[in-house]
């Protein structure tokens, strides 16, 4: 009797251990995660960034033909300077040298049939004077002299308007420059409003470069910049920011800045390349070893950072200014006495304790 009540209770005691057993130990006993910190410490960006570019012309100006045809001569090429008014091109002219000739015959035809109706105008007012002809016969000559005139107009147009047409086969540049590029051979065939050659013109020129985006918003637009050659640095120029580019050029990741260079020397010829020392605005940044970027759920850079009366970690989005050989230009998202993880970021996950030894400044 007294076994049986006891089986249960042995039962129930076993069960309790084995469930005991299976429990994983605490999280409390886990090894904090070893890595390596830093105390950040501000410091002032650089004042100047010293950009690579080329020289441009001012205005630039894609020529087109203003009717589609084939391309039977070429006159000019890359780097060749043209005056104003220079043919550059020709169409075959065939097709609107005929319409030109069918214009002027029609305009012939038309003149001597009001020269006819003016002779029999005038008689007819002779004849009506003299009492010798009806009134509707002088009102037909009158109808018939006003069509004539009508019809001489008509064809005067036409023959203007096949002039015209004729003229488009000529490609002419408007103001005197320098082409720059060609986009045609003779056989082809070029569509209307297809650009054929672009022309820098004559006149004011620009030093363009393009610069990092985060670098291009601290450029300074009020002071002069030094521009020179990068082929002969004692030739040099003063430059004033002219025009920056609204949106970032997706195929080069960068943006594109213009110089109005204030009486240029000759040497700064189209296409020159320059060198200019870009005024930054003062702002203050971080310097972080390449090693501690990181990335969060969004791709977008962040780092490590510790707490340090938890030592738990998290991770915080930052903004990068510039990307150095071995480290990263950090100008947003940190602040002064940050602890942020420079080594073994790999194997870390939010809220995780770490452990670390002393954390030196950045």
């Amino acid at each position: 009797m007294n076994d049986a009540r006891m089986m249960p209770r042995c039962v129930i005691g076993l069960g309790l251990f084995v469930l005991v057993g299976c429990h994983a130990p605490p999280a409390a006993l886990q090894e904090p995660q070893l890595v390596q910190v830093t105390r950040l410490q501000s410091a002032d960006a650089q004042s100047g960034f010293r950009a690579t570019g080329d020289v441009h012309a001012r205005i630039e100006s894609n020529l087109a033909f203003q009717t589609s045809g084939k391309v039977v001569a070429r006159l000019v090429d890359v780097g060749d300077h043209v005056k104003a008014g220079a043919v550059v091109a020709r169409l075959d002219s065939a097709q609107q040298q005929a319409d030109v000739t069918i214009a002027e015959a029609t305009l012939v035809s038309a003149k001597a049939a009001l020269d006819r109706a003016n002779l029999e105008l005038g008689r007819e007012k002779a004849l009506f004077a003299d009492a010798v002809t009806a009134k509707v016969k002088l009102d037909d000559a009158v109808r018939d002299q006003a069509v004539a005139a009508s019809a001489v107009v008509a064809a005067t147009a036409r023959l203007d308007l096949a002039k015209e047409t004729l003229s488009y086969t000529e490609l002419r540049v408007a103001h005197a420059g320098t082409i720059s590029t060609r986009s045609v051979e003779v056989g082809q065939v070029a569509a209307t409003g297809t650009t054929v050659f672009t022309l820098d013109e004559d006149g004011p020129r620009d030093a363009v470069f393009r610069v990092d985006e985060t670098v291009a918003g601290r450029v300074g637009k009020a002071s002069a910049i030094g521009i020179e050659l990068i082929d002969d640095p004692r030739i040099h120029a003063q430059g004033t920011v002219r025009e920056m580019a609204p949106a970032i050029d997706v195929g080069t990741a960068s943006l594109r800045i213009k110089l109005a260079l204030d009486d240029p020397p000759p040497q700064m010829t189209l296409g020159a390349p320059v060198v200019a020392n870009l005024p930054l605005t003062t702002t203050r940044t971080f310097t972080l070893p390449a090693d501690a970027l990181f990335s969060d759920t969004q791709a977008m850079p962040a780092v490590w950072v510790v707490d340090a009366g938890t030592k738990s970690v998290s991770l915080r989005r930052v903004v990068v200014a510039s990307y150095e050989s071995r480290s990263v230009i950090v100008r947003d998202g940190l602040t002064d006495g940050d602890l942020v993880v420079t080594a073994g970021a790999t194997r870390l996950r939010p809220a995780q304790i770490v452990r670390f030894e002393q954390a030196g400044p950045a």
